[in-house]
């Protein structure tokens, strides 16, 4: 990955270390390492392609205390349910989008400390 500035590696990762919640756009990687630690809601990209993925990882390492909240963008869906939550700490999750609703493709678990 190659450092692009203003919290970007490259176009396909960005590392959120800003305040509040997130709603993804084109990036594949959303790594959350946010300055101080509070709950975040990440909205997933509001019109994906056929077979887009997107994953958000813990960077922080705190999801255990500061639960990362993952949804899809207006009534979009994640296998049927309205949200996914990281609660175990240093975890990553992918999603892929099947042109109706995203699926839970992959999850990598941290460790809860």
């Amino acid at each position: 990955m190659a450092w692009r500035g203003a919290g970007e590696f490259d176009r396909n990762t960005v590392v959120f270390t800003g305040t509040g919640n997130y709603a993804m756009g084109n990036e594949r990687t959303l790594v959350l390492n946010k300055a101080s630690g509070a709950a975040t809601t990440v909205t997933l990209p509001a019109n994906p392609r056929l077979g887009q993925r997107a994953t958000v990882k813990d960077g922080k390492r705190d999801a255990r205390q500061n639960n990362i909240t993952i949804q899809g963008a207006a009534s979009a869906t994640i296998d049927g349910l309205s949200t996914v939550v990281i609660k175990v700490e240093g975890s990553a999750v992918e999603f892929e989008w099947n042109g109706t609703e995203w699926n839970l493709v992959g999850v990598v678990l941290g460790s809860d400390r």
